[in-house]
């Protein structure tokens, strides 16, 4: 498993902060916002799920099997709580994993989450046949419009470029 902490060693006596990204992205999503965390007072760390993973990783077919491993997660870095931030499937994972082991969440903020987040037929059919279309769908659908026009506040950084790289990224099974 890949799991970046925003540059900084990862010290146990500051508070804990889990970022999980949404479906068909990766870790690099969180990448200026575990940096900022990290650099100000949290231990935090974000993790590619295995189902994003393009290294061999465990199989985890549900939002409640990825809530356990997130569990198996904080267990793993030896820490009592963790503030679990989501993006949209990551928002279902934090729910989830609030839920099925509350004693192990201290707060939750969720992201771009709804009561059902079902997924589109046409999204399906596009993600089925790998098409380019799936990417453009999930894209600008997980960052807004503005994403798509270079709207991001953060100088010299287009949002849409860069999730379409981790797309194709993971698309082609390469190691990011």
């Amino acid at each position: 498993m890949f799991v970046a902490t925003g540059g900084r060693e990862f010290d146990k006596s500051l508070p804990a902060v889990v970022f999980i990204h949404g479906a068909g992205f990766d870790h690099s999503t969180w990448a200026l916002h575990t940096r900022w965390f990290a650099h100000h007072g949290f231990r935090c760390w974000r993790p590619t799920c295995p189902a994003m993973a393009v290294r061999p990783a465990p199989s985890l077919g549900s939002i409640a099997e990825m809530a356990d491993w997130t569990t198996a997660l904080i267990n793993a870095a030896g820490v009592a709580k963790a503030h679990l931030i989501g993006h949209s499937m990551g928002s279902l994972i934090s729910l989830e994993t609030a839920v099925r082991h509350p004693d192990k969440v201290s707060a939750l903020s969720l992201i771009g989450t709804a009561a059902t987040m079902t997924v589109g037929p046409d999204l399906l059919k596009a993600a089925e046949a790998n098409s380019q279309d799936a990417n453009d769908m999930v894209s600008i659908w997980g960052l807004g419009f503005n994403a798509e026009l270079g709207g991001s506040l953060a100088p010299g950084l287009w949002m849409h470029g860069s999730a379409q790289a981790v797309f194709e990224t993971l698309r082609a099974g390469r190691a990011v």
